[in-house]
């Protein structure tokens, strides 16, 4: 969530009072788990195709909740004639999204989209989750050594030098 309030704040700085953002996470639990880039490339289309083509503000509201056991997230944003849009998208967001979704969650969530007669609104249900799967140890471990950097360069650290300056020098130990 930290990063799609980031996110839409450098675009309230870029597009100014022609984004109105609309936040209701009043019945959202705070614990609710949500897989990461979920939400953001959503709400990225959400600015580009129902803002970004207009010169009149426009609203893109976030409504999060918990029911029946779901987490809901509905995205909402302005569509307009076909003069005052960008190009058609490729779906790519959708896809990703739900690809991540069924790689968190399976069969259990689902991404839907529609067109209304003033809006395109995304509707994704996903399981109420509030901790994360363990992962075994032996698999963190063999992360761990593929991520680990070549040649030593694990040892190097940042260092704080006189008058500020940034340099690197080789760890002890």
């Amino acid at each position: 969530m930290l990063l799609c309030r980031q996110y839409l704040d450098l675009e309230k700085l870029r597009l100014g009072d022609r984004l109105i953002v609309d936040w209701n996470v009043k019945s959202m639990p705070g614990d609710a788990l949500v897989p990461p880039l979920v939400l953001q490339p959503l709400l990225e289309n959400a600015v580009y195709h129902g803002i970004e083509p207009s010169s009149e503000p426009g609203t893109v509201s976030i409504n999060l909740f918990l029911s029946r056991g779901e987490v809901h997230a509905i995205l909402k944003n302005p569509i307009f004639a076909k003069g005052r849009r960008h190009q058609s998208g490729n779906k790519m967001a959708l896809d990703n999204v739900r690809e991540r979704l069924a790689l968190h969650f399976d069969a259990e969530a689902s991404l839907e989209s529609r067109i209304t007669k003033e809006s395109y609104e995304v509707h994704i249900r996903m399981p109420y989750r509030t901790q994360r799967i363990e992962v075994p140890v032996a698999a963190k471990d063999g992360a761990r050594q593929a991520a680990k950097p070549k040649n030593g360069a694990h040892r190097l650290r940042a260092t704080l030098r006189p008058r500020g300056v940034v340099g690197t020098e080789a760890a002890h130990g």
